[in-house]
């Protein structure tokens, strides 16, 4: 399960703004997860009972998830940050 769009097809040349949209669709993806797990944590560690064994799991898939897919968005990033310099010149 993957909590984040997919990532497009290398394979594929791209222009720069159609890597610029979808690097803004996927932004706003893992913004919309990020403020969504920010709020079910904020809800776990409010109540008075243990946290149950699943939960603290799925706390922890999300987290490793979201690590993985900042790295991503950072480098994706830094592409089109060094295409926009050859592009400029």
């Amino acid at each position: 399960m993957d909590l984040f769009m997919p990532n497009t097809n290398d394979e594929v040349e791209l222009t720069l703004s159609q890597e610029i949209i979808l690097l803004s669709d996927s932004f706003t993806e893992f913004s919309k997860v990020n403020a969504f797990l920010s709020e079910a944590f904020t809800s776990v560690m409010s109540i008075d009972e243990p946290v149950k064994d699943e939960v603290l799991q799925g706390a922890k898939y999300c987290a490793e998830s979201i690590q993985s897919k900042s790295h991503e968005i950072k480098a994706a990033i830094e592409r089109l940050r060094e295409r926009s310099i050859e592009i400029d010149g």
